[in-house]
């Protein structure tokens, strides 16, 4: 008999900040957390429109917090 595991991820809108990335400085980034029913601490994401997620930084469960980041270092646009 199959198995399924339910994880309920709840995401806070915090508002815009302006982020640094590798690529470069974005303003009014939109700043969200979000956290999965089995975590500790929360994970942060900022999102630009027009382009998506630069940045994100995730967070242990573990019961000594640590943090990855993960930036945006290049990206393409194309005109549609």
């Amino acid at each position: 008999s199959a198995s399924t595991i339910s994880n309920t991820k709840i995401i806070t809108v915090l508002g815009y900040e302006t982020v640094a990335t590798p690529i470069g400085t974005f303003v009014n980034a939109l700043k969200t957390s979000y956290m999965y029913a089995s975590d500790t601490y929360p994970g942060y994401t900022w999102w630009v429109s027009g382009i998506g997620k630069v940045k994100e930084t995730v967070s242990s469960t573990a019961s000594s917090p640590s943090q990855t980041t993960y930036e945006l270092t290049s990206y393409s646009w194309t005109q549609r």
